[in-house]
């Protein structure tokens, strides 16, 4: 039970570690970062994202199922979007190989308590399954989501092959993951 409270502070982590929205105007952002929020966060809130690796990979070297991730995480940054249809965050995070960021899709998914092929066809959370972009028979990834509760906020993960970065979205109030599959289908990068 301590194992998968940990896991799941370290999941909410990814998002959180900023500290509040828009907490950007005074956060160092690294090079790596600031190439980040341009070349992959969607121009629609960008401007809200913060450096986030540092401090993710200091968190991730002090749980020991994934301690090993933190050597390959390149970068990591964590925005904050507003609006209507707007998860409350988002991070993407960058990994040296698609073998390590696959590796923490799966701990991550344990941490949730989903299953590969769970509920694939389902229209609400919680589901996993691979995706598609446009009219490509490729997989370009793979994408989990499960609903708020009272406890715990709804989470999307999602990965991209191509550019090996895994996704974190987090909506506090989501009880069927409707806003973060419909976030997910729209402009919620990465690019």
């Amino acid at each position: 039970m301590r194992q998968r409270l940990i896991l799941s502070l370290l999941l909410s982590l990814a998002v959180f570690v900023a500290g509040a929205p828009n907490a950007g105007a005074s956060a160092k952002v690294t090079p790596a970062e600031r190439t980040m929020i341009k070349a992959r966060v969607p121009t629609s809130f960008a401007s809200t994202c913060v450096g986030s690796t540092s401090t993710f990979r200091r968190e991730m070297a002090s749980v020991s199922i994934v301690k090993s991730y933190a050597k390959t995480l390149l970068v990591s940054v964590s925005c904050y979007p507003t609006g209507q249809g707007q998860p409350n965050e988002v991070t993407y995070q960058e990994f040296k190989t698609v073998k390590a960021m696959n590796g923490l899709y799966v701990i991550d998914l344990t941490a949730q308590s989903l299953k590969v092929g769970e509920n694939a066809t389902s229209n609400t959370c919680p589901k996993e399954g691979g995706y598609h972009i446009g009219s490509s028979k490729t997989t370009a990834g793979d994408y989990a989501c499960s609903p708020s509760t009272s406890k715990q906020s709804a989470v999307l993960l999602w990965t991209n092959n191509s550019l090996k970065i895994l996704s974190v979205a987090i909506a506090k109030t989501d009880p069927t993951g409707s806003l973060l599959l419909g976030f997910f289908a729209g402009d919620s990068g990465p690019r």
